[in-house]
């Protein structure tokens, strides 16, 4: 039996250990479409929800998955982020009925574009070009704490 002792001491070290080095995130996830202008770049808009616009900045990574193409994920970088938060209807003004039918939206949203470095997207192995109004999810890391500190917010002031 003195092997158990052990081995339950080693689990209940190691758990500890990953409650205090171990961090959870927290991710603004909303729709995408892709936008193609004449002979420009290729545009990714996307509909974050607006409670995560103070987290939001410019310059942030935002990881697109395109409809269809599962787990093949471009990084790209927001360029542009929405100075206000828009309702539903006032997306529609505000991108036109085309694309804001594609980017639906129940609550209220902050827009954030970015530019694909090129035409074509990495997936199943080869290039595929991007083509206009193709749908989307992005995601952007917003926050990130410990997994103790999740657990037992006391512990918030103790852990950086």
């Amino acid at each position: 039996m003195p092997w158990a002792f052990w081995l339950l001491l080693v689990v209940v070290l190691f758990y500890g250990a990953l409650g205090v080095f171990g961090r959870m995130s927290e991710y603004a996830s909303g729709p995408a479409v892709v936008r193609l202008g004449e002979g420009g770049p290729v545009e990714i808009l996307a509909a974050l929800p607006g409670n995560y616009r103070p987290l939001l900045a410019q310059g942030m990574t935002m990881r697109l998955e395109l409809q269809g193409f599962a787990h093949q994920y471009q990084e790209l970088r927001i360029e542009e982020l929405g100075g206000v938060l828009l309702e539903p209807g006032e997306l529609r003004e505000s991108l036109g009925v085309g694309l804001a039918e594609r980017l639906v939206a129940a609550a209220p949203v902050v827009v954030v574009r970015a530019r694909a470095p090129s035409g074509f997207f990495e997936a199943e192995g080869g290039r595929l070009p991007y083509f206009n109004g193709m749908r989307g999810t992005v995601s952007v890391r917003v926050r990130s704490e410990r997994i103790a500190a999740r657990l037992i917010p006391g512990l918030k002031q103790l852990l950086p």
